[in-house]
């Protein structure tokens, strides 16, 4: 897009639209970890800092039917910084720092940001799953 005219100078909808007939500038679709930034952001207004350490550990999490958040690489171990989980999308972590700040808390921020639609009250929302992003951002 041009920034001062607003004009449109290029329209990238998928990877092939003679053999995929998807248009990703214009259907919706899963959100994948584009909604991280905002779980994290509402994280650091509540006091975590981007030096605070999470483990990379997988769990279960007994309240949500044993639900268990993988990474996308199925590395597990050690430790990242918030910054540092954030940058590498981390999902162990982004969950955890999601949990610390509070699922219902973090659909309001979101909401307030001008995200439209239900995001449901699960913590898999914040890795994009069955979650599909309407914002008018």
């Amino acid at each position: 897009m041009e920034a001062k005219s607003g004009f449109i100078k290029a329209w990238v909808g998928g990877i092939n639209y003679k053999f995929f007939k998807y248009d990703h500038v214009i259907f919706h679709r899963q959100a994948g970890s584009t909604i991280k930034p905002i779980v994290y952001a509402l994280a650091l207004e509540n006091g975590v800092s981007p030096c605070d350490y999470y483990s990379n550990d997988s769990i279960v999490y007994s309240d949500y039917n044993d639900w268990v958040p993988r990474n996308s690489n199925r590395s597990y171990g050690g430790y990242y910084s918030v910054a540092g989980a954030l940058t590498n999308s981390i999902n162990t972590v982004s969950v955890k720092v999601l949990m610390r700040t509070g699922i219902d808390k973090t659909i309001d921020f979101a909401h307030k940001l001008g995200l439209e639609g239900d995001l449901p009250e699960f913590p898999s929302f914040v890795l994009g799953k069955e979650l599909f992003l309407h914002s008018n951002l």
